[in-house]
């Protein structure tokens, strides 16, 4: 968005902009696991402004943190999978909490083999999403609705998103979006 409306104001990016804006397309997608066409067009137009890919890999190439390690270990550990959808199309849900790192935790289920992960922070308020590529719904679009439903706001891409608002809302929001997802 922000790329976009520089181009439309004619303002012209210098490479520390350029940069961070790349950085950040990187990092909000999910190392472009939610990037459609458009996303990797922008920015390959970022990487013509002088920023170097290998440095900017370089911000995101640092191993985990214990802690890190140690939530998503723990909330792995302790998710909550159900199965839902006809046997052609079942699917693999996960449920999980975490205090911190919900999206890596919410990955890790993925990566486990789950369809679609929520993984909740109570404490904070906000649920994070990511979904396999065997499951084709939009996460961003599930986000939003279940930002509506805890009084808050949602959003997100195709496979990764988020929502916050009230806490005592989200587990009875989560069943019924998922509901109506199977």
């Amino acid at each position: 968005i922000v790329f976009d409306l520089a181009k439309e104001l004619n303002y012209s990016l210098n490479s520390s902009e350029a940069f961070l804006l790349a950085a950040g397309v990187v990092s909000s997608t999910a190392f472009f696991k939610s990037a459609d066409n458009s996303c990797f067009k922008k920015f390959s137009e970022l990487l013509e402004y002088g920023v170097d890919y290998r440095r900017l890999l370089t911000l995101f190439a640092s191993a985990p943190r214990l802690d890190e390690k140690l939530a998503v270990i723990k909330c792995v550990q302790n998710a909550r999978i159900e199965r839902r959808g006809e046997l052609r199309a079942e699917q693999l849900v996960a449920f999980g909490e975490s205090s911190c790192f919900e999206s890596e935790c919410a990955s890790a289920l993925i990566a486990a083999g789950c369809g679609i992960a929520f993984v909740v922070n109570k404490k904070r308020a906000r649920v994070s999403c990511v979904r396999g590529d065997a499951l084709d719904v939009n996460v961003g679009k599930i986000m939003e609705s279940i930002g509506k439903r805890i009084h808050g706001s949602g959003g997100g891409h195709e496979k990764v998103g988020g929502a916050k608002g009230k806490a005592e809302l989200i587990a009875p929001a989560l069943e019924k979006e998922v509901k109506l997802l199977f």
